[in-house]
């Protein structure tokens, strides 16, 4: 499924002093450059992924959904539901979500009767259900109500209380209660993995690998975390213009001391503010990435960065959190 990808392309602006120093960062600081420093963006609810039966819009939306496309709080700690409803997406389309939602209420009722609330969110999901079975569009809302539901399910203890981020015990639990989930995981190849964000040696970031390739890196890799391109050319001149907005700012408190008038001083600082907020549009338009990675490079370091997963004992992962320790 994966041949036909063209490989991402390396960042720009790199001499030969940048690439050695590149080559210098360890797995997690490279994959880390990647990642953008707010973690997800809300989608717009009205955005339309199709049914989702098709190969192409599968991984259209794989390539854009990120762990705040809800525009919950909880985004910031949402990768382990994200990851998952990109899984059930990529393995089975508009049904594998429909599995995906039958795991979770199971899992959901196996801890006794829901409350009315739930009760009354479970009615939307059965007529999402309906949707799906009929092959209609599903929407950015639509799949925010599934992970947003999931994410009550698999971001709780054991005796129901709430907590920040999933747990790969909950994980391993959704998966036991839901054969049909794991086999539909197992025949598509899809693993769900955490990634080692800041090199203690412990996952900590949920991430989806997708097959195997010879080398043993995977095809692709789905990151929930919202990803950017970096582009050393455009980040050195934002920082540059906001360096010099800053000195207007600061000699305009001072009175002017450094040049004649405050009101100039004002006036230029009012001209290098627009100049920084037009340079860090740019930035953003040029460093917008796919949350689907296909990068040879990138690969190999999710390769090393990732060898905790759900059903491997002999490691163990943290509750996962938004890149714990690098911002």
């Amino acid at each position: 499924m994966w041949d036909s990808l063209t490989p991402q392309p390396a960042p720009t602006g790199m001499d030969a002093l940048d690439k050695l120093i590149e080559g210098q960062k360890k797995p997690y600081e490279r994959i880390a450059e990647h990642a953008s420093a707010g973690g997800g963006t809300k989608l717009d609810d009205k955005l339309s992924f199709g049914s989702l039966d098709s190969r192409e819009q599968r991984l259209a939306f794989m390539e854009k959904w990120n762990q705040g496309a809800t525009g919950d709080i909880s985004g910031p700690t949402a990768c382990g539901p994200a990851a998952l409803l990109a899984g059930a997406v990529y393995a089975g389309g508009g049904q594998g979500v429909s599995t995906l939602i039958d795991a979770f209420e199971a899992m959901r009722r196996k801890g006794g009767p829901v409350d009315d609330k739930t009760a009354e969110e479970w009615k939307k999901l059965d007529a999402l259900k309906e949707k799906i079975a009929k092959h209609g569009e599903l929407s950015a809302a639509d799949m925010s109500m599934v992970q947003r539901d999931l994410y009550a399910t698999v971001a709780t203890g054991k005796n129901g209380e709430g907590q920040d981020g999933t747990s790969r015990d909950r994980v391993m639990e959704l998966f036991k209660t839901s054969p049909a989930l794991k086999k539909l995981f197992d025949k598509a190849e899809v693993r769900y993995e955490t990634l080692d964000v800041n090199g203690t040696g412990q996952g900590g970031h949920a991430v989806l690998g997708i097959g195997k390739s010879k080398d043993g890196t995977h095809k692709a890799v789905y990151d929930p975390w919202q990803r950017i391109n970096p582009d050393r050319e455009a980040r050195l001149r934002t920082e540059h213009a906001d360096e010099v907005a800053a000195d207007a700012d600061a000699a305009a408190r001072r009175g002017g001391e450094t040049k004649e008038g405050t009101e100039e001083l004002a006036l230029e600082k009012q001209h290098l503010d627009e100049a920084a907020r037009q340079a860090h549009a740019d930035q953003d338009a040029k460093e917008q990435a796919p949350q689907l990675i296909t990068d040879p490079g990138l690969l190999h370091d999710y390769a090393r960065s990732t060898p905790y997963w759900i059903d491997d004992k002999s490691h163990t992962s943290a509750r996962e959190s938004p890149y714990r320790g690098m911002y």
